[in-house]
């Protein structure tokens, strides 16, 4: 009964060993290299106790081959572990040199299955009696358990800056399999039952506690463990080196499939933090275990959408400042308004009284002349008295933002409207620099005229302002479209690119050098045509250039028509 005490210690050390690497994040790439070396050792463990208690030739056969399946294996998986957690090579890389190196142990292995049991070790004899395959075989063994511990050793050097003890656990575990083995051989006369596996067994807990801390993912606790899982914020876990470890889903979103394992910390969170569009806010931290410093982890916070609202927020504050300028304008240039306006009606009065030819008969003849043109260049003057008249309350109505439509919403011509806005934006252009291009039955639309004038001059400005200097090329369409009538303003320059396309419309947003552009034209038009029941929408145009589409509805039925030209 006392020989069978250090096999169950031993079984039950194994046995915690497996279940906390099984329980660890991806134990199949941080745990496997101490599952392994568990599971022979548990093999040898079981083999002597299954020997001690069978009460068969044919049980003990079979316990014999658990025992030196556990016994050899042990030695190839020491090797690969020590060389693994060092680093020597990763996981899954290796292999041909590992099938190569299993090759004298399978085939020390295979003399257990042969009648003459003289070769490896007796089957029955207690203690064994070893053949000359064994001491063949023995040093091969010694030689691949040293170079594991070696290795082991090496990882211990490494973690030892942080902590120690850590070193020492690691060291001390290591040394356990040849020193253990070179005690039982001493020992056999006194003690008949091999205490390897015991000895390994504890050092393998000890490697456990200290390796595990360090490789940061081993020892976090289950339920801590989900809760990262589950995080909105990418989580990136490297070890002492600096090395990752392990990552949660948002993180993995965030690489978009890249693999991430394996790679320097610092260089991950730089490919995150440069990707083109995100904002990430990075904190970095250092993990302390039981035993000191173990690892780092990097939280990386995806600031995209927060950053977007701020930026309207400070748009949205920008109108209003602009709203209370625009107000103020508005105010100041009423009040002259008004006596050029009174002025202005007393001058039209009297420009109609020059028509007279007995009152211009009295002037010398160039005023007589100027008393002629009058009357048109004081109704000229009224009509330019208006219009400010109007701009005004558009700018008290955008300072209300209280979605008053000002002026008169009637029957409206979208070919009138863009014959009125080519009018002023030709001034100074090519005469074949503008075209206008008109359906015939193209239906009217009810909204207010002068607020469609504005949206065309702006579209025909910014199409011009978009060409090159040398080729001015631009093209104002007008035509019916299912339930409605559209106005397209296209031009002949770079276009938009995709990264512009969505913010076109945003307030204050230009591509204009600083000083030559206040990034509003578009965003009012874009009001203007929702306030007046229409919309606008920019496109590329096929074949180069850019095109934009102002829609107002139309109670008209629709019907074909072909196309006409106008300059």
């Amino acid at each position: 009964m006392i020989e069978e005490i250090g096999p169950i210690v031993t079984l039950a050390a194994c046995l915690w060993v497996l279940i906390s690497a099984a329980v660890s994040a991806r134990p199949w790439h941080r745990g496997l290299p101490m599952m392994l070396p568990a599971l022979c050792i548990g093999l040898w463990a079981a083999g002597e106790l299954g020997t001690l208690r069978a009460q068969t030739p044919e049980g003990v056969l079979f316990w014999r081959r658990v025992l030196w399946l556990g016994g050899l294996g042990l030695a190839l998986s020491w090797y690969w572990a020590g060389k693994t957690l060092a680093r020597s090579f990763e996981p899954g890389e290796g292999r041909v040199l590992l099938g190569v190196l299993a090759l004298p142990l399978v085939a020390a292995y295979a003399c257990l299955f042969v009648p003459n049991d003289s070769l490896l070790a007796s089957w029955y004899e207690r203690p064994p009696r070893h053949g000359w395959v064994f001491w063949a075989v023995l040093p091969y063994v010694w030689g691949l358990t040293l170079v594991g511990s070696a290795a082991f050793l090496a990882t211990a050097r490494r973690l030892g800056q942080s902590n120690p003890l850590r070193m020492g656990a690691i060291a001390v575990g290591s040394c356990f399999p040849i020193a253990a083995h070179i005690f039982h051989n001493l020992s056999v006369p006194v003690v008949t039952t091999d205490i390897t596996p015991t000895f390994i067994g504890v050092g393998l807990v000890l490697m456990q506690v200290a390796l595990f801390e360090a490789g940061v993912n081993g020892f976090l606790p289950v339920a801590r463990r989900d809760v990262i899982e589950h995080l909105g914020s990418a989580v990136l876990m490297a070890d002492l080196d600096h090395v990752v470890v392990d990552a949660n889903p948002a993180a993995r979103r965030l690489l978009a499939g890249r693999e991430v394992l394996g790679r320097r910390l610092e260089e991950v969170t730089q490919e995150l933090l440069h990707q083109p569009g995100a904002c990430l806010e990075l904190e970095r931290f250092t993990v302390d275990g039981r035993f000191g410093e173990v690892g780092h982890f990097a939280v990386l916070t995806d600031r995209t959408e927060s950053r977007r609202e701020e930026r309207k927020v400070l748009q949205t504050h920008k109108l209003q400042a602009l709203g209370t300028l625009t107000a103020g304008i508005a105010h100041e240039v009423n009040n002259p308004l008004a006596f050029v306006r009174a002025n202005l009606a007393g001058l039209e009065e009297l420009a109609n009284g020059m028509r007279d030819p007995h009152v211009r008969a009295l002037l010398p003849p160039k005023l007589a002349e100027l008393a002629a043109d009058a009357p048109d260049l004081v109704a000229e003057s009224i009509e330019g008295v208006e219009r400010i008249g109007r701009l005004v309350r558009r700018l008290r109505s955008f300072a209300r933002a209280d979605g008053e439509q000002p002026g008169e919403v009637r029957r409206v011509s979208l070919g009138d409207v863009a014959r009125k806005a080519a009018l002023v934006a030709s001034v100074g252009l090519p005469e074949d620099a503008l075209c206008i291009v008109e359906q015939p039955d193209a239906p009217r639309v009810h909204a207010n005229e002068d607020e469609l004038v504005q949206i065309a001059l702006n579209l025909i400005v910014n199409a011009e302002q978009a060409s090159a200097p040398e080729r001015v090329e631009i093209e104002v369409a007008v035509a019916r479209v299912e339930d409605g009538a559209s106005l397209l303003v296209r031009d002949r320059g770079p276009g938009i690119s995709e990264a512009v396309l969505p913010h076109v419309f945003d307030p204050f947003f230009t591509t204009k050098p600083p000083g030559e552009g206040t990034g509003l034209g578009l965003s009012l038009s874009y009001d203007l045509a929702r306030r007046n029941g229409g919309r606008i929408e920019a496109r590329n145009r096929p074949g180069g250039g850019a095109e934009f589409e102002l829609w107002l509805p139309s109670e008209e039925p629709l019907a074909f028509a072909g196309l006409s030209s106008a300059a």
